[in-house]
């Protein structure tokens, strides 16, 4: 692999962000997002953020102690009985969170609401609110979402 040379950079992917919505006069199909991101960016995006899970994964493990405890999180396990993930949740001052669980994170802003990823796709779901969901401790048990129906809620 050749080497960029100095002072030059590569170009990046887009250039504002609104490269990342679609034309004006595209056609939202239904509820379903446009394709904003190349597959090959998708996949790879699919790719980092599964990455970064497993290092969540790691500083719950270290053996120095939970660094997500450390760093302020509150960990909450499923009740007795139940199965599941445990949910790490940091509250980032009184009007925005952040809960991680072995299968997808949300964050919740009292100004935009609440979003959803799920670890093994890279496809941002609005969930209505920005409390962060209760009791949820499968993947088949995440906060009710939904895809945004519009340029206006993808980049708000």
């Amino acid at each position: 692999m050749s080497a960029i040379p100095i002072g030059l950079a590569p170009a990046p992917l887009f250039q504002t962000r609104t490269e990342l919505l679609p034309e004006p006069d595209r056609a939202w199909a239904g509820d379903r997002l446009p394709v904003c991101l190349p597959a090959s960016l998708r996949r790879r995006g699919t790719q980092v953020l599964h990455q970064q899970f497993w290092l969540w994964g790691q500083d719950i493990r270290r053996t120095d102690g939970n660094l997500l405890l450390a760093r302020g999180f509150a960990k909450e396990r499923p009740p007795v009985g139940e199965q599941g993930s445990r949910a790490y949740t940091l509250s980032l001052d009184g009007d925005r969170a952040v809960v991680l669980w072995g299968f997808g994170l949300f964050y919740g802003d009292a100004a935009l609401g609440g979003l959803y990823l799920s670890r093994f796709r890279l496809v941002p779901l609005l969930v209505a609110g920005a409390e962060p969901p209760a009791g949820v401790w499968l993947p088949s048990h995440p906060p009710p979402r939904r895809e945004p129906a519009g340029a206006a809620e993808w980049a708000p």
